[in-house]
């Protein structure tokens, strides 16, 4: 678990990353604890450390989510840049943490992607990614904060989020024309 004083901003330390090819034949194996130490970090606008790692990201998602399986190295790296707020947590080396969100910085703020490896599940850390989400300068003064989960309704209660009777998740999936066929064009 994180210890006092160990969420940072700074990303000074980018680490080791494997280059900037879609390549997907590399393995993602299962993060082995060397330390007891999580460190999260707040990323800057940059998010330098996620993008010379953005490998790690992908096998974390590949390996902890079943949502986001599959996406391409060059998709993450726009995913990244689209994020206005971005929060990661790392034991030792090793990526274990991640969530972000979109937002206006006024009324709106969505929170995505929050992930926790397999072998840190249980131990609070999925809470404080989202609570280090819910500070961010760009997040933390919005009129309404939504995420969509499929199984986390329990998790996202603790931390005072609540079913909206009142609004329906509508989705647009790509390829559909937003043009009526029977409305007339006009120039």
């Amino acid at each position: 678990m994180a210890l006092p004083g160990q969420n940072t901003q700074d990303e000074s330390d980018p680490g080791q990353g494997q280059g900037g090819t879609d390549n997907r034949t590399a393995p993602c194996s299962p993060v082995r604890p060397r330390t007891n130490r999580v460190r999260l970090i707040q990323h800057s606008n940059l998010k330098l450390r996620l993008q010379v790692r953005i490998e790690d990201l992908r096998c974390l998602l590949d390996r902890d989510s079943f949502w986001a399986r599959g996406r391409r190295l060059g998709d993450l790296r726009k995913m990244l840049n689209g994020s206005q707020a971005v929060v990661s947590a790392w034991h030792g080396s090793d990526l274990v943490g991640f969530g972000r969100a979109t937002c206006d910085g006024v009324y709106r703020a969505v929170l995505w992607d929050v992930v926790v490896a397999a072998e840190h599940q249980g131990q609070g850390l999925g809470s404080e990614l989202v609570t280090m989400l819910l500070s961010h300068r760009h997040v933390a003064k919005v009129e309404r904060v939504y995420l969509m989960t499929t199984n986390g309704a329990g998790f996202y209660t603790k931390l005072k989020f609540h079913e909206h009777h009142g609004q329906k998740l509508m989705i647009r999936e790509p390829g559909n024309s937003c043009k009526d066929k029977s409305e007339p064009e006009l120039y």
